[in-house]
């Protein structure tokens, strides 16, 4: 599924990594090294956040592995702040 740029930076907004993916050369564009080296720990978690809005901006449907579910609680605190209500997540 193709997804507009400004919904991929809406999401990176809300988990503030905005200034770093624009910082890469070619921005959204720009090619993730394997394992993701270019990334920090923290940064690859908030990527993972990142996806889980982006699924929900565009309702297409998420699974959640146990490892990340840490995060999912922090992802619907920011939907509801941003007027999405639990029943669509």
């Amino acid at each position: 599924m193709q997804v507009p740029d400004f919904e991929l930076w809406r999401a990176l907004d809300l988990v503030h990594l905005r200034n770093a993916v624009a910082g890469l050369p070619g921005g959204l564009d720009a090619a993730v090294s394997p394992g993701g080296s270019n990334f920090s720990l923290g940064q690859k978690q908030l990527v993972c956040m990142s996806t889980v809005l982006l699924c929900a901006f565009t309702r297409m449907r998420v699974y959640v592995c146990v490892h990340v579910c840490v995060c999912v609680r922090m992802c619907v605190c920011i939907l509801e702040k941003n007027g999405f209500d639990n029943g669509r997540i």
